[in-house]
């Protein structure tokens, strides 16, 4: 396993007591995008705490300790289990069942503590509710404290639809909190539209590329002037190239270490131009750009799938999306149909 030079989640808090809002939100955000990737394949993990997170001395964090994890295909296997503290409340009865939003639960003990310092039901006890954070600790994000005790509900259908919608409800920036639904709309419809695109690059690249191949993934050009596009809608396209039986993502972790020998800042905006001097450094064959601009009150998405070697244009999909016909739970809904599409 790799070597990450930080600490647990657990010794973090037992060091730093909690963490302000926006650090739990940057925290949140990895989380999400560990745990869909992991629900894209059909892994539940079942044991989500903090002292199964890591977080190394660049804030980035990694989930760890699949040991209990499950395929959801294995429904005699779907019993909760894990650490008691993780599931007491999972799903308000006596023989819970495990499913996405039993990890999207323990999603919501990690933050609650991270944000407060101590787990929720320290105050309440087992049979009640948890006190608001607000109510623990001053200056709470409150988007970010009812996305927690959304997740926190004992009604799994309560709970976020995914790991991915959860993303997208995250607090973004105190200045744009008048138009979150609006653009949390918009990334839906955006991350549905490289669904369907995914269709025409995976039957496009199939002859070029076969299940060894990994390619790299730009960070989008995002001119919009809305920051919920530049992380969201990257980790939701890794996520859907994930699921392609033809295409692997080279991991943002590894990314960040090839520019660091190519002496460069590991927290450089990866363009176009240096993912294929990444991906020809480590021998990659192609890599994915994306774009995302303003048109009226829609949007515009680009993607193209470069050769690493040629700089030639592989395949390239352009659509238009409109805010205002979509819903949040469509994002993670985009994302699980594209594999059906492709195939």
């Amino acid at each position: 396993m790799e070597l990450v030079e930080g600490e647990d989640l657990a010794a973090l808090i037992r060091r730093v007591g909690r963490l302000p809002s926006e650090k739990v939100a940057d925290i949140a955000r990895q989380l999400c995008a560990g745990l869909a990737a992991a629900h894209a394949r059909r892994v539940l993990h079942r044991d989500l705490k903090p002292a199964n997170v890591l977080i190394d001395n660049n804030g980035l964090v990694r989930i760890t300790d699949f040991g209990i994890a499950i395929s959801q295909g294995q429904p005699a296997l779907h019993s909760i289990t894990g650490t008691p503290a993780s599931w007491h409340r999972n799903s308000g009865r006596s023989a819970p069942r495990c499913r996405t939003q039993t990890d999207i639960y323990s999603l919501g003990l990690v933050l609650y503590e991270l944000l407060v310092g101590e787990h929720p039901f320290k105050h309440s006890g087992a049979t009640k509710p948890p006190l608001r954070p607000s109510a623990l600790v001053p200056s709470v994000d409150p988007q970010l404290e009812r996305l927690i005790m959304q997740a926190l509900s004992t009604d799994p259908g309560q709970r976020p639809a995914s790991a991915l919608e959860m993303a997208a409800q995250l607090p973004q920036s105190a200045t744009r909190q008048s138009s979150r639904w609006i653009v949390g709309a918009a990334v839906a419809a955006a991350v549905g539209i490289i669904a369907v695109a995914l269709t025409f690059f995976v039957s496009t690249s199939a002859p070029a590329l076969t299940a060894q191949d990994t390619i790299v993934i730009a960070d989008f050009e995002n001119t919009t002037n809305e920051p919920v596009f530049d992380g969201a809608l990257k980790v939701a396209l890794a996520v859907a190239l994930e699921q392609s039986p033809f295409l692997k993502v080279f991991p943002d972790d590894r990314a960040r270490d090839t520019l660091r020998l190519m002496e460069r800042s590991p927290d450089e905006r990866i363009t176009k131009t240096l993912a294929r001097d990444i991906a020809r450094r480590e021998q990659l064959k192609a890599l994915i750009s994306g774009s995302i601009a303003s048109l009226g009150r829609n949007y515009v998405i680009a993607l193209e799938a470069v050769n690493a070697e040629t700089g030639d244009v592989m395949a390239r999909e352009q659509a238009e999306a409109s805010s205002k016909e979509q819903v949040l739970t469509s994002l993670g809904a985009g994302v699980r149909t594209a594999p059906r599409e492709a195939r």
